[in-house]
């Protein structure tokens, strides 16, 4: 959901704004794969993540990968 407008996001970007689910998949393969680096925020009540960068591999670039949560959904949040 657009946090501004309220809208659902369209399919077609979905995978840019993945749900909560998701960015804990995408940190439990990194970690599968053996990745390089995971550095990972989790809100402290939630538990969820908040921050996080994964690089699969120092030594190639543009295979990084990392997301900001800015704002919560409100059935994640407990609104």
């Amino acid at each position: 959901t657009y946090t501004g407008s309220g809208e659902e996001v369209s399919a077609q970007f979905e995978s840019a704004f993945p749900r909560v689910e998701v960015l804990f998949t995408l940190l439990e393969e990194a970690a599968e794969a053996d990745a390089d680096d995971i550095q990972a925020s989790f809100d402290p009540v939630l538990g969820v993540p908040v921050d996080f960068f994964i690089d699969y591999s120092d030594n190639i670039a543009d295979e990084e990968r990392g997301y900001e949560v800015l704002e919560l959904p409100s059935e994640v949040a407990g609104g």
